[in-house]
């Protein structure tokens, strides 16, 4: 390639004719980019007439020009907007059509990827299940401003298995910024989970940001190396401090491991162990380690156990191993040319950790050719040489007997100027460059100049230009301009003019801090105590848009990935160039990188070899009780250079790390320099480390952790509070009684030394079940503190829970009268009973309720996890249909969130063909098609509520039909749930259901219903089981088929009626399936119009099984019961004139009255469940109802019983034994009995629950281990480890099953009380047992509670 100096010049393969007397240049960026502007300028010099000039962009995907119309001595921008590129050529086409011919072409570097820069932040980078996340978003333009944009925003969250599980959609920029939050379910998908972020129209641009969600304990402490980090020649020895520091800035106290490790084979070099008061200095003596010669580095990893939780932490420090004692190198910039060649540079000699080395006596010397220099180290560690060139030789450097060779330097300049003639140039006036100083460039020459045209190119684009015209002899101008945060950190002036037919031109980079223009920052105090109100001093510029974010130092050290870093956005800036599709040493423009086409004269030297490139891109004391993670995470707008935000601080004794960013529509992004830390300390305080319950009656000891970080011993006043007579103190003379010391209060005074940690223990035995109130403080001469925490206390026992409920139908005029006696046995836990009496004038009101919370049961499969989204399903649906969902806003909320949470948990059980089974694709072979059906029918009910991908449905139906026998049927596949338990024809019909959900895939899929409608047809007289018959009367009804009625008329024969009430059953003693055969013939008799009265009564029938909480007995039968009850209350829905009063005598068990009141029903409260707690030694409640309309009456109690092992169903033998002072050893072996009635020797799914004895917890890693047992498909623990919730398949009679389980003691307890294990079938709650198990008896040695062989102190 090159240039024939003259008017005919070939560019890229172009001929191109000119007129001599007319001059043209136009400058263009020589990269162009997705959804960014793309500007030419475009000048006409000495020309005689107006020119006509199309400017073209021409690509796989985008084709654009214009024309302009340009005077003679004009300079004027054309500016494109380019959208989504492709990859592929692409040029830039300049032809002069009148006033000037020519044409010229360019090939551009495009860059198809690019768009608005996103950056995403979250309040945490690791959530807990059950966690709320916090999320903002932040778009912003090439230049850091906000992004201002009309095309859609959407917002996607997806777990762990790429499920889409939320979607915000058309989202609105607050200045760049989108804020929100989710909640996560119980039992999400673990691992990591994405946030991402789709600009659709032109930009189809996105941008994702990773979370993890799994179990945690937040750090409360960290562990910390401080070493030089770098053995050098010499030097025998690794010298390190180590230490640990709370998350409230004091030391921890603890057994510390050292390990030295060498990085190649990760072997251990050398261990120690240490115990840790503060800060320990250690050696390593490496003098005589092989390795060390071959440069082969270390690490130092110190793991610390803290004194008084045992909790382990660790850190390393990387240990660098260097054949020199310190770095030399020549920084390319720091060479300077003349005439294309190097004549200056400067060498840089630096210590291995970065600090600079002067020397003034010993010099460095270089050699070059035959020649050799010398100079000294300055302070900043630079030696300059001047010297002469010798193009064949290298540059070796020698100081203090270290060399370094620095290759020969080719003869020309390197891309921080471009020059042309000697007696035109440019240079920077002030040489300091700052964004808050303007920038000075003097142009000189040694000519006249009869104009001047400068761009100044920066992020890619021409982002300022200008045209001077001079007047005769004019040989000097001042360019000045202001700089911004367009030209960080580079940016590249290109002066020309056009004299006498050659171009004239010069080049220079300006390099600025790289650093935001627009400038942000917090003030807060270093320390502060706990829940005290502070004030941030935030400084910003007005009109910006401030985030600010403040956690728990532990969030920052579990990962602090979840802020926005200011690196990666000025990062971005950095490598935001531009370039030209080819390599030279001389070309105008190229130093900017744009593209110049002109007619007149310049030189070209191109660089062959080089292929295309893209660059990289002394007060009352206060009780603390706020101890959340996240502090602040608000936005604020700015009006003041300096706004002041008053918040109180949490109660946590922690540092909080508070951080800030802003956006300004001129200044752009600002973030600030580094963290604010305000830890919440005192000088003195408490805190208390409870466990999760015990049982009332047995004695607790409550720690006392004391903080004393004065430095000097204090007399210390520990007091612990019983105002309320909640517990009985109990001291060792007294142990073995049944009461304690009733006082009000009771003292403690220990000494705890300077700079120290003392636990001091208090025993209580609490006198009454619920949350007890633990209020103590601790005082001395100088400092107090006080904390208030819960401690919660259960009945020993199980609970026993029912439910009574009374459909009203009061007319004017009439009076219903009713008796509701509770069946409480007289050997109950004494006071363990609990009653109350609600009432709601809407019959779903129960369920409103107890959205997420409507059976008393573990949810821990697919199918259970179903009565966590489809009832909120229907509620919407009911809103909807009833006209409340507008007024019901709030409860429409809170249904759709808990639609978003279940669906969450949901993705966990799906396969990757669309189907789902029980316990998910880790535990499960194949799906379930019962399963399948299921989930995916109410998938589509949920499709105007969820921001659910279309392929979710889709697949799972396509698994559905690619199942289906030729005779229409469909079969069972993978786990057979109990209300599975269908026979073929009953199960055909409910796959059929999901099929006959949605108009639109009833044309999609209509080959495969109607052969499965007419093995239904076909099979209508070969079953009489009412389970069948019940859902294939919906599903007929639901397809308008002939049959439908036929169906309904063979059920009437089995209907069942006591009273006025109507109901159907199967006749297994399994109420649950009565209650899904009674719904599935409501519906479909719904869908029939049948008369009011026969399904009134029914409706009746189906009111009074459910629940105190809206549910019914099990999970299937709650979701298929409750969408009878809605779709029943869809269509009879009237409560025009309702006003229904009901009074209530509560009574004892001599009939004597307790309690009396009334509850009032009507159109203002009927979605309100009004509720009265009725005393605990109730019996009886009379109820007298008045009025007019309909009401749903509930009497439920609960109470707590210890019985003797008497094993119906399941054999259950515990027995424990303690194999330390601190682990407990548990085996359960069980079995089932079997029934004689049983038509199978095996159950349904069985659910475990073992309970722990108080103080006791289990832990990941050891239950974990129980998964290998084949039996176990699942396990969850709840209530913080003290429960374990084992899942079974099922299990087969009169086989023994054993599983061990190791718990480890976390808190001291005394004379405990019985523990739990339960056994139950979940699908027929009927089968269930219980066993109890103890430990040791509780014995006293000299003042000590000692308790299987675990002493404790009492303080």
């Amino acid at each position: 390639m090159q240039y024939f100096v003259t008017y005919t010049v070939w560019i890229f393969g172009c001929f191109i004719f000119v007129a001599s007397q007319s001059y043209y240049s136009i400058i263009a960026p020589g990269h162009i980019k997705s959804n960014r502007k793309y500007s030419v300028l475009v000048s006409l010099n000495d020309a005689p007439e107006t020119a006509k000039i199309r400017l073209c962009i021409r690509g796989p995907s985008y084709h654009m020009q214009t024309d302009t119309y340009v005077q003679p001595f004009e300079s004027k921008v054309v500016t494109f907007l380019p959208k989504k590129l492709m990859s592929g050529e692409h040029k830039l086409i300049a032809e002069g059509l009148s006033g000037i011919r020519f044409r010229n072409e360019s090939v551009l570097v495009a860059f198809p990827g690019d768009g608005p820069k996103i950056y995403i932040q979250t309040d945490k980078a690791v959530f807990k299940p059950g966690d709320e996340v916090q999320f903002r978003v932040v778009i912003l333009d090439e230049h850091t401003r906000p992004f201002k944009i009309s095309e859609p925003i959407r917002v996607e969250i997806t777990d762990g298995k790429d499920n889409r599980v939320k979607q915000f959609k058309d989202i609105a920029l607050v200045k760049g910024v989108y804020k929100n939050k989710f909640q996560l379910s119980q039992y999400p998908v673990m691992g990591d989970w994405y946030i991402k972020v789709y600009i659709s129209g032109k930009y189809d641009y996105s941008h994702t940001k990773r979370f993890r969600v799994q179990k945690y304990v937040l750090p409360k402490f960290s562990v910390y190396i401080e070493t030089d980090g770098d053995l050098i020649p010499g030097k025998k020895t690794i010298n390190a401090v180590i230490y640990g520091k709370y998350t409230f800035e004091k030391y921890v106290e603890g057994d510390v491991k050292l390990k030295l490790v060498e990085n190649l084979n990760d072997s251990v070099l050398e261990e120690k162990e240490f115990y840790l008061k503060d800060r320990l200095e250690v050696a390593f003596d490496v003098s005589n380690h092989p390795i060390l010669p071959l440069g082969i580095s270390m690490r130092l990893i110190a793991e610390l156990t803290e004194k008084h939780t045992g909790i382990t932490r660790s850190d390393s420090a990387h240990i660098g191993v260097h054949k020199n004692p310190f770095n030399m190198y020549v920084d390319s910039d720091s060479i300077v040319f003349a005439k294309n060649k190097p004549y200056r540079l400067k060498l840089t000699a630096k210590n291995w950790d970065g600090s600079a080395i002067e020397d003034h006596k010993v010099p460095v010397r270089m050699q070059h050719g035959a020649r050799e220099y010398s100079a000294y180290l300055d302070s900043r560690g630079e030696a300059v040489f001047q010297f002469e060139h010798e193009k064949n030789s290298n540059h070796v450097f020698n100081y203090k007997n270290v060399t370094y060779t620095l290759s020969n330097i080719f003869e020309y300049e390197p891309l921080t100027t471009n020059k042309t003639e000697s007696y035109f140039e440019l240079r920077v006036v002030n040489e300091d460059l700052r964004l808050d100083t303007p920038v000075r460039l003097e142009v000189v020459s040694t000519k006249d100049m009869p104009y001047l045209v400068y761009t100044i190119v920066a992020h890619a684009n021409i982002i300022i230009c200008d045209r001077v015209n001079f007047s005769p002899s004019q040989k000097d101008y001042v360019i000045e301009i202001i700089p911004s945060i367009e030209m960080v950190p580079y940016a590249f002036v290109y002066v020309h003019y056009i004299d006498d037919g050659n171009l004239r031109y010069e080049e220079i980079k300006l390099k600025f801090p790289l650093e935001f223009e627009n400038k942000v920052s917090i003030m807060a105090p270093k320390q502060v105590k706990p829940g005290q109100e502070v004030t941030l001093e935030l400084a910003a510029q007005p009109k910006s848009y401030v985030g600010i974010l403040a956690v728990d130092l532990g969030v920052y050290l579990l990962d602090s990935t979840y802020d926005l870093n200011k690196w990666p956005i000025l990062y971005s800036l950095l490598y935001d160039t531009s370039g030209v599709a080819f390599q030279a040493l001389i070309y105008p423009g190229y130093l900017s990188g744009v593209i110049t086409f002109t007619n007149a004269h310049y030189k070209f030297v191109p660089l062959n070899g080089f292929k295309a490139y893209s660059p990289a891109a002394n007060t009352p004391l206060k009780f603390r009780r706020k101890f959340p993670e996240t502090w602040i995470f608000e936005n604020y707008e700015i009006t003041n250079d300096i706004t002041k935000i008053s918040l109180n601080i949490p109660d946590t004794i922690t540092t909080w790390r508070v951080t800030a960013f802003s956006v300004n529509e001129k200044t752009g992004f600002g973030i600030v320099e580094g963290p604010t830390d305000i830890t919440t300390i005192q000088p003195f305080f408490i805190n208390l480390n409870l466990p999760y319950a015990v049982k009332r009656g047995e004695i607790v000891s409550i720690p006392v952790l004391v903080h004393n970080y004065h430095d000097e011993s204090l007399e210390t006043e520990i007091t612990l509070f019983n105002e309320d007579s909640e517990f009985y103190f109990m001291e060792s003379s007294i142990f073995n009684a049944d009461e304690g010391s009733t006082d009000k209060m009771r003292i403690k005074r220990h000494t705890v030394t300077a700079n120290n940690v003392s636990t001091v223990s208090f025993l209580i035995n609490p006198r009454q079940v619920g949350e007890l109130k633990l209020r103590i403080t601790a005082t001395t001469r100088l400092s107090s503190d006080a904390v208030e925490q819960k401690l919660k206390v259960e009945p020993e026992g199980v609970r026993k829970q029912q439910n009574k409920v009374l459909y009203i139908n009061a007319m004017p005029e009439e009076r219903v009268e009713a008796t509701f006696p509770l069946h409480i046995p007289t050997d109950i836990v004494p006071d363990s009973e609990f009653i109350t009496l609600t009432m709601g004038g809407d019959n779903i009101a129960p369920t409103l309720k107890n959205l997420n919370d409507l059976v008393a049961m573990p949810t821990g499969c697919a199918e259970q996890n179903m009565v966590n989204f489809a009832p909120n399903v229907l509620v919407l649906q009911y809103l909807r249909a009833t006209g409340k969902y507008g007024k019901e806003r709030s409860l429409a909320a809170k249904a759709k969130r808990y639609i978003e949470i279940g669906f969450q948990q949901q993705m966990s059980y799906r396969h990757g063909n669309g189907g789902y089974s029980v316990f998910g694709p880790s535990r499960d072979a194949e799906p379930s098609t019962w399963l399948t059906a299921y989930i995916v029918r109410f998938f589509i009910k949920s499709a105007k509520y969820l921001s659910m991908e279309a392929h979710i449905v889709e697949s799972g139906l396509s698994y559905l039909a690619s199942t289906q026998h030729m005779d229409g049927s469909f079969p069972y596949t993978g786990y057979v749930f109990y209300p599975a338990q269908q026979n073929r024809f009953g199960f055909t019909a409910f796959v059929l259901m999901t099929f006959l959900e949605d108009a639109k895939y009833v044309q999609k899929y209509k080959t495969a219903i109607e052969k499965g409608l007419k093995f239904l047809d076909e099979s209508v007289d070969k079953t009489d089981d009412v389970y069948a018959l019940s859902i294939m009367a919906l599903t007929l009804q639901m397809a308008r088929h002939s049959s439908a009625t036929k169906v309904l008329e063979k059920l009437m024969k089995f209907k069942q009626m006591s009273d006025d009430r109507v109901w159907w059953s199967q006749s297994d003693h399994n109420n649950a399936k009565d209650v899904e055969i009674t719904a599935y013939v409501l519906m479909a008799m719904l869908e029939a119009n049948a008369d009011s009265k026969s399904t009134k009564n029914i409706f009746k029938w189906l009111t009074e099984q459910r629940n105190e909480r809206g549910g019914f007995k099990s999970t299937h039968d709650t979701v298929v019961g409750l969408q009878a009850l809605v779709k029943y209350s869809m269509k009879y829905n009237s409560i025009a004139n309702l006003n229904v009063r009901v009074k209530y005598t509560a009574k004892n068990h001599k009939a004597e009255s307790l309690k009396s009141g009334e509850i009032v029903v009507d159109s203002n409260n009927v979605m309100i469940l009004q509720t009265e707690e009725l005393p605990r030694n109730t019996r009886a409640v009379e109820i007298e109802a008045s009025g007019q309309g309909n009401s749903l009456l509930q009497l439920s109690y609960h109470y707590y019983v210890v019985n003797d092992e008497n094993y119906q169903h399941f054999r259950i033998e515990p027995k424990t034994k303690m194999l330390n002072p601190e682990e407990m050893f548990l085996e359960i072996c069980f079995s089932y009995k079997g029934e004689k009635s049983a038509v199978a020797g095996a159950t349904n799914m069985i659910i475990m629950e073992v309970n722990l004895p108080s103080g006791f917890t289990t832990n990941d890693e050891d239950s974990s281990d129980l998964l290998e047992n084949e039996i176990i498909q699942r396990l969850e623990s709840k209530n913080d480890e003290t429960t374990l919730v084992i899942y079974f398949e099922k299990l087969t009679a009169n086989v023994r099953n054993c599983l061990n389980i190791l718990a480890n003691k976390v808190h001291d307890v005394i004379l405990h009380k019985p523990a739990s294990i339960t056994i139950y079938d979940y699908y027929n709650i009927s089968r269930h047992d219980t066993a109890f198990y103890g430990l040791e008896s509780d014995k006293m040695i000299d003042g000590n509670v000692k308790l299987d062989e675990t002493l404790i102190r009492i303080g």
